[in-house]
């Protein structure tokens, strides 16, 4: 991941937000991550096995806890983390989390375990 970024990165001053959707292969990536060069201000991060609901942050969820990351929403497929240079954006999850929710129980979507009747 590192070398992708020395590449693809190098002229920007700082990454404001990476999305990892790497089909089942997120500890990889953030094993291959040289956090002490870059920390992305958000990390999204797909969280389930490919097409399946079943969960997998716990595979890798505490390399980014290790290295400056606050867990700050989940929206069902992904998981949002912030680095804690960033904490300040942490309000931020709790609306759009909320806005998730509403559209989740609006269109009648699983949500959480919960069924509307």
């Amino acid at each position: 991941m590192s070398a992708v970024l020395a590449e693809h990165a190098s002229s920007k001053p700082e990454i404001t937000f990476l999305n990892v959707d790497v089909e089942g292969f997120e500890k990889q990536v953030f094993s291959s991550l040289d956090f002490t060069r870059y920390h992305p201000r958000v990390i999204m991060a797909e969280s389930t096995a490919p097409l399946t609901e079943v969960a997998t942050h716990q595979l890798w969820e505490s390399i980014l806890l290790r290295n400056g990351y606050i867990f700050a929403m989940d929206d069902g497929l992904n998981r949002y983390y912030v680095h804690r240079s960033q904490e300040s954006l942490l309000p931020k999850f709790i609306e759009a989390d909320f806005c998730v929710r509403r559209d989740k129980l609006e269109k009648r979507l699983h949500l959480d375990g919960f069924e509307p009747r």
